[in-house]
């Protein structure tokens, strides 16, 4: 046996003790057979089993689920990381115990309570007062009514209005609601406009945007106070206690006044939902733009919550690598495990992700960070899959819907749709669509989450950027060493998901990139699976209600 490619196990045990089993081991029962072990992306280490010939009916000590499993070879370098699941046992013709592990990701499926708001731009979760609250208004005068959404091109808004004639001693006011469902809010970002019939020189009027601890009454809260002016207006509202619910009010405070059928409004043309959770916000805000977040951080902030046994790091050098498109709607207001979330959000990026050497990553896809050399005529196995049409395009056509709950539709230049951005399209001449002009071969995304016109145009690019890449899907199976751009020749049970690989004396050398890996310690062979594109590409997508339907 080869000592360089040698692979034993430690077993990480809950009072802190660690036990070893190995190929060396001077007691039997120790001695490791049958070792496999798979890795993916996302996910990084996937699943590992052994056989140990071992009593069925002796308890052994280092036979507990949920122990920390470490495969590792010579130098201490981990080759698989994760924890106990199963442990079969067979008594036949031989008998013996065939432990089980999953890789460390499975900590981003324990919880699946995970809930936040990082900010919800949907006003279609805003809705009419309490029927407690409603009776709290008429008891004090007050003729409650619902705010409505308006919608056109240029923006949507929720539009709090009085129509009819009021008289005394009944005051009319209006109101929309949005229910937190219990998850605490951290600010609130609102933007307004006034209609022509309300006159700001008029002290009686009042208009408002509130956090509140019930939707029953107005108790203590944090206001804007009253916002009447001229206008336009806009600022921030910030929770300084528990505040679930968010309310936007609009009333006349004094003697009978309004013609019947004058409509008496105001425009909140943005309005923008914070949880508590104190991520920094990024990007701009004004009269219908609300400022968002990082994936980077909102993701960062998923695995520190709900999977605290993860370690990561953040900035330039960390394993959540920094991203900077500005997430517009992000809301999880229905409880998920923090890999749904993760899966989510990765949408607008379809970046790798997963764990390795106890890490959680967040990354790019690179060739530059590790692209092993193999070789036909060293023993290396390859089947690829010929170039196909389906997945190749010049374009895409996005519809989606904006915070109004109003359909829309972004596209190239030239397209019939409300919006059109350029990175919609690919002009490059290196792609065959437009090598044979022809000069629409668009795909059609169907959006079903609330998101922004930025939002769509962003996931329509990270789509179209995918399909722009030549398929190199394929299987490579390698035995014994694989050569490493500078250790050389390693064994192959470092060749891992995430990573890439180039077949030197193959025509098309390019590297592909590794989604799967599988691999025998019995045999020393390593099969991955190929392809350069983000693995399962749809999947990742449909996570967050983005379906591609086809050509368009």
């Amino acid at each position: 046996m080869d000592s360089n490619d040698t692979l034993a196990l430690s077993i990480s045990r809950s009072d802190g003790t660690i036990k070893r089993w190995g190929p060396d081991e001077p007691d039997g029962s120790d001695i490791l057979g049958d070792l496999t072990f798979s890795t993916s992306i996302p996910g990084g280490d996937k699943d590992c089993t052994c056989s140990l010939l071992r009593r069925i009916d002796v308890e052994y000590s280092d036979q507990n689920l949920f122990d920390q499993v470490r495969v590792y070879g010579p130098g201490n370098r981990t080759a698989w990381q994760g924890r106990m699941v199963q442990f079969p046992r067979d008594h036949g013709d031989s008998y013996g115990i065939k432990p089980a592990a999953v890789g460390l990701a499975a900590h981003l499926k324990d919880d699946p309570s995970f809930r936040e708001i990082y900010v919800d731009r949907d006003l279609g979760r805003w809705a009419g007062p309490s029927v407690q609250r409603q009776i709290g208004l008429v008891s004090a005068s007050y003729q409650p009514s619902t705010a409505e959404i308006v919608n056109d091109l240029v923006s949507p808004a929720q539009k709090s209005a009085v129509t009819d004639a009021w008289a005394s001693p009944v005051k009319p006011v209006c109101e929309a609601w949005y229910d937190a469902g219990g998850i605490p809010l951290g600010s609130l970002y609102y933007a307004w406009t006034k209609g022509g019939n309300i006159s700001s020189a008029d002290t009686n009027w009042n208009w408002l945007a509130v956090l509140e601890p019930s939707n029953a009454t107005i108790a203590p809260t944090d206001s804007s106070g009253n916002l009447r002016a001229a206008g336009p207006g806009a600022g921030v509202v910030t929770a300084t206690g528990t505040r679930p619910f968010a309310a936007t009010q609009l009333f006349y405070g004094g003697s009978p006044a309004g013609a019947a059928g004058t409509d008496y409004a105001i425009f909140w043309t943005c309005l923008a939902v914070y949880g508590k959770h104190g991520l920094t916000k990024q990007g701009t805000e004004d009269a219908t733009t609300a400022k968002g977040f990082y994936v980077s951080d909102m993701i960062a902030d998923i695995v520190g919550r709900a999977a605290p046994m993860l370690s990561f790091s953040t900035g330039a050098d960390g394993s959540i690598e920094p991203t900077s498109f500005v997430v517009p709607h992000a809301a999880f207001l229905d409880p998920v495990t923090a890999e749904d979330a993760i899966g989510v959000l990765n949408a607008y990026h379809l970046y790798d992700w997963g764990v390795y050497d106890n890490k959680f990553f967040y990354r790019a896809p690179d060739p530059g960070r590790l692209t092993w050399k193999a070789s036909l005529s060293d023993g290396a196995k390859l089947s690829l899959e010929g170039s196909t049409a389906e997945q190749v395009y010049n374009g895409v056509y996005v519809t989606y819907t904006d915070p109004s709950g109003a359909k829309k539709t972004v596209g190239p230049p030239g397209a019939l749709a409300d919006a059109t951005d350029p990175v919609l399209a690919d002009t490059s001449d290196e792609n065959p669509v437009n090598a044979h002009g022809i000069p629409r071969r668009w795909g059609k995304l169907d959006l079903s989450l609330t998101t922004t016109q930025a939002g769509a145009i962003q996931l329509g690019y990270v789509w179209l950027q995918e399909r722009a890449l030549a398929s190199r899907r394929g299987q490579v199976t390698l035995t014994g060493t694989v050569t490493h751009p500078t250790e050389g020749k390693v064994p192959v049970w470092r060749v891992r998901a995430g990573d890439w690989i180039s077949i030197s004396d193959h025509p098309a050398s390019a590297p592909r990139k590794i989604i799967e890996t599988s691999y025998s310690h019995a045999t020393r062979t390593v099969t991955a699976s190929l392809d350069n594109t983000v693995a399962k590409t749809e999947a990742i997508l449909e996570r967050l209600g983005v379906y591609s339907i086809g050509r368009w």
